[in-house]
């Protein structure tokens, strides 16, 4: 029954709650934080029911939103980062609960959830084959940039269940990037006495011919995500 209080509603602390059903659990959640974090949330919550006597989704147990493709314990982390404020306290998760949320955050387009993952993300010591994997899954070329420059840089040969993980063709890819460093001609430093910074070494001018599409696809991800950081290049 709809309120007849003659009050004004607060636009910004009047919360109203919606009910999820998650792996087969309900979760009942102020729904601020999803119109506030997701323009799909508050897309979805703006959409009026089919007819006047309708109930709304998400308004009980009965009638819940349910999203699926999702597991409860991957909702719950990133419930954790929505109802923690970052201002005050930083939200303790595990290196793969964070990667949980990353993925959620990428899937709803929730800004801000991303950039928290991905900071607190950068705080551990991803292996570079990680950093590759998840860079191209999550749409972070900083990661993959310097995957890459620690890959070809190593003494010791990528194993097989890394060769796995990184693909044949990338795999090949660096090899050859190895190959050309082992056999390259030296470079000089033309341009440094004019007040130019030192042109690109050798490696990344390498990486850069092979991976530069790649690259670029990256970014444009990250920027459909709504990232507003420093765009990096291997050849920066």
């Amino acid at each position: 029954m709809a309120s007849k209080s003659s009050h004004p509603r607060s636009s910004e602390f009047y919360w109203q709650s919606v009910i999820f059903l998650v792996g087969g659990q309900l979760y009942q959640v102020p729904r601020h934080h999803f119109e506030k974090s997701s323009d799909i949330f508050a897309s979805m919550f703006s959409l009026p029911p089919d007819t006047e006597s309708a109930v709304a989704d998400g308004s009980d147990d009965d009638h819940p939103i349910e999203l699926q493709g999702v597991e409860s314990k991957d909702f719950e982390c990133l419930l954790k980062v929505l109802f923690t404020d970052a201002r005050v306290e930083s939200t303790p998760l595990l290196p793969e609960e964070w990667l949980l949320v990353l993925r959620l955050a990428n899937m709803w387009v929730m800004s801000k959830v991303r950039q928290i993952a991905i900071y607190e993300l950068k705080k551990l010591s991803l292996t570079d084959v990680a950093r590759v994997v998840y860079g191209r899954e999550f749409a972070v070329s900083e990661w993959v940039i310097s995957g890459y420059r620690d890959l070809v840089d190593r003494r010791n040969a990528v194993s097989e269940a890394e060769a796995q993980q990184l693909g044949l063709t990338t795999t090949l890819q660096l090899w050859q990037v190895q190959m050309k460093l082992v056999t390259r001609m030296p470079m000089g430093a033309m341009g440094s006495a004019y007040g130019y910074r030192p042109p690109p070494t050798p490696r990344d001018v390498f990486l850069n011919e092979v991976f530069e599409a790649e690259i670029e696809d990256i970014n444009r991800r990250a920027e459909a995500f709504g990232d507003d950081l420093p765009i990096p290049n291997l050849l920066s």
